[in-house]
């Protein structure tokens, strides 16, 4: 897992793929996306993750060339899928779920790295609003409360849930692997521990 930067499941071929495209334009260092496992019946996500690569979207967000009817990403700004089609290589193992072949393949990538991608950094055109609140203006939570507190000691996100008396009721830790370059940010497991 050390040479996989993001590893998970995409079902749909809209929402599923815009956090694809926003997370991998991210990180500069992912170069290639495997499409690999079994394919959701109904849904032709690999089709679609191609399509987009290779013929971008149209000027309603849908992706040109894919199949199936909701193939459309309404929340990516056109430079978003363009550096996502500049910056990233698909490979194509659909329907593949042996996890060594896949990871054969991760094997041979590695070595062809063409290393990080070069290119402007992009900003997001979604209107953003400076938050201010007075004392008048908070309202407790009749549930209470969260703190999320790093710890660089155990490598740990720790996230406590308090009651209104901020009394602990629960903490939930999800044990993070942090690599050198500082975008290669992997979560690992979930434990919950109270």
């Amino acid at each position: 897992m050390d040479k996989i930067a993001i590893a998970g499941k995409c079902v749909t071929e809209n929402m599923g793929i815009e956090k694809i495209v926003k997370n991998t334009i991210s990180n500069p260092h992912i170069r290639y996306m495997i499409i690999c496992g079994k394919v959701p019946m109904g849904h032709f996500v690999d089709n679609a993750i191609v399509s987009l690569i290779d013929n971008g979207v149209d000027s309603e967000g849908r992706i040109i060339g894919a199949k199936g009817g909701i193939p459309v990403v309404k929340n990516l700004t056109k430079e978003e899928v363009e550096r996502f089609r500049k910056q990233v290589a698909p490979i194509n193992m659909a329907g593949e779920t042996e996890a060594w072949k896949v990871m054969e393949k991760v094997e041979e990538l590695f070595e062809s790295n063409p290393g990080p991608f070069v290119g402007a950094a992009l900003v997001s055109h979604a209107e953003r609003i400076q938050a201010t609140h007075t004392e008048r203006d908070y309202v407790a939570d009749p549930k209470g409360y969260f703190t999320i507190q790093p710890s660089l000691q155990t490598k740990e996100i720790i996230v406590e849930h308090h009651d209104i008396n901020g009394r602990i009721t629960k903490i939930v830790s999800t044990t993070t692997y942090v690599y050198r370059h500082p975008s290669d940010i992997k979560v690992r497991s979930m434990k919950p521990t109270g």
